[in-house]
């Protein structure tokens, strides 16, 4: 865990002392194989005393000012659940995961975010692919994955707002001894999503938004040796 410190604002020129974090964590893993799956599973808890958290003191500016704080006590806890059926060069998975966060006592800026999980950390994920990788001929492969909903900024969750997303992805080619081929793509759905958003209200200004990629669509060569 991180050291203390201090969180600096430059434009009000005022500093606020942290502590540093201290942790507990509880995990349960379990992993079978049979002749063509291969499973595992995961459960975890976890406590964190002094958790830091970012924020942007009133008046500041997000990004460019930033204090941390210590919460009293946080938690976390979730599973997580994998399968993959391989039978010669073809490979399917699928995967899902549950992610519970929350605050127990967190005050900032006068609010009490009691209650509040966690930026950046949705609820629900999940994902599937299919795959066929011979060590040389044509090959494909595919994935689709699922991300809950999310917020970026602690002291503002409503303003902060990430989308669900879908998202797949594929690629197909050929491959040789040393070389392939393919064309590829991302996002082929298109899906319009901000990986991370800044609440700027308290300065007169919209929320800022970092947008993920658009459909890519694309070809390549690799080379090995």
């Amino acid at each position: 865990h991180p050291p203390g410190g201090a969180a600096v604002a430059p434009s009000l020129g005022l500093t606020m002392p942290y502590g540093p974090e201290r942790g507990w964590e509880t995990n349960l893993f379990i992993e079978k194989t049979w002749e063509r799956v291969k499973a595992n599973a995961r459960v975890f808890y976890a406590t964190l005393e002094d958790q830091q958290v970012p924020y942007t003191p009133p008046g500041g500016f997000p990004v460019v000012d930033s204090f941390v704080t210590n919460t009293a006590e946080s938690e976390r806890a979730g599973a997580e659940v994998e399968a993959v059926w391989t039978k010669g060069d073809f490979t399917a998975g699928v995967m899902a995961g549950y992610l519970y966060t929350d605050y127990n006592e967190l005050v900032l800026r006068g609010v009490n975010r009691a209650g509040q999980s966690f930026p950046l950390s949705p609820e629900w994920n999940a994902a599937v692919g299919l795959a066929w990788k011979p060590q040389t001929g044509l090959f494909g492969e595919t994935a689709l994955s699922w991300t809950d909903t999310s917020y970026s900024q602690a002291d503002s969750p409503l303003r902060t707002k990430l989308e669900a997303r879908m998202l797949w992805s594929a690629r197909a080619g050929y491959r040789w001894e040393h070389v392939e081929a393919y064309v590829f793509g991302s996002n082929l759905l298109d899906e319009e999503y901000a990986l991370s958003r800044s609440d700027f209200s308290a300065v007169g200004l919209p929320a800022s938004a970092k947008l993920g990629m658009p459909r890519m669509i694309g070809t390549g060569v690799t080379f090995t040796w």
